[in-house]
């Protein structure tokens, strides 16, 4: 039997999955949002789920040996792109990529707890949009086309507001798995992050040849996240969620 292991495919995912064992784990390619739904169906066993996904499916999955996707500050590939300055943004008009889950639910929180901003959102693009939101790779590779004035990282946005690190996912897994498979699913996740150093050198290199992608950056751009979640983000966490449900914005 093989264990099905969500596999997020963007730049950041890459010291996750650089050394696969397919003798064990099927890995089953998904964004962030795709994952959410699968794992609410019970068709994956481990993956690193969406933030807000994670809190609604506690009844099934747990954490996993305090693992997860976060960001000191800046997260470089969570971008909003805007014709003006994000607290400018009254009664704008903001495409979000259908991706994302806990990107959206971030920007809302910004927008209405931390600016006061009312705001209409529909998923997808369209030319008259006041402003967009992207993630991941897409993120990266729309800086260097984009038409839009403004800029603004939501990492660093929450921030400069909350002093904290902000967690995008935690690493969960189904509870009805034995102990031993669960430690088998750990283990292959911190052999993965440990072997290919503090530069991510060779999860870069894995990742440029899988996707025939040669970011230049790679090596700041993943500098800056956090893949074990410890008490700062934990706290981020918690905060985050209060908001969040403050804002039903994780029904």
């Amino acid at each position: 039997m093989r264990f099905k292991i969500a596999e997020i495919p963007y730049l950041n995912c890459a010291p996750f999955y650089w050394k696969k064992d397919l003798k064990k784990f099927a890995y089953i390619p998904c964004s962030p949002k795709k994952m959410g739904l699968l794992a609410k169906r019970k068709k994956i066993d481990a993956g690193p789920i969406s933030l807000v996904d994670s809190f609604k499916l506690e009844e099934n999955y747990e954490e996993l040996a305090g693992l997860g996707i976060a960001v000191k500050n800046r997260a470089k590939s969570v971008l909003l792109f805007s014709k003006k300055p994000i607290q400018s943004l009254f009664n704008a008009t903001i495409g979000l990529s259908d991706h994302s889950v806990t990107s959206v639910c971030l920007l809302k929180i910004l927008l209405e707890k931390k600016y006061k901003i009312k705001a209409k959102f529909h998923l997808g693009f369209k030319n008259k949009d006041d402003a967009q939101l992207y993630i991941g790779d897409a993120a990266l590779k729309k800086i260097s086309e984009n038409g839009f004035k403004t800029i603004t990282d939501l990492g660093d946005e929450w921030f400069k507001w909350q002093k904290l690190p902000f967690v995008f996912a935690r690493w969960m897994v189904r509870k009805e798995l034995s102990s031993k498979a669960k430690e088998l699913i750990a283990q292959w996740l911190k052999t993965n992050l440990e072997s290919c150093g503090e530069q991510k050198i060779q999860a870069i290199q894995w990742f440029k040849k899988k996707v025939d992608w040669d970011y230049s950056q790679a090596q700041d751009y993943l500098q800056g996240f956090q893949y074990r979640l410890g008490k700062k983000e934990k706290k981020a966490i918690s905060v985050f969620r209060k908001l969040a449900e403050s804002y039903k914005l994780t029904d």
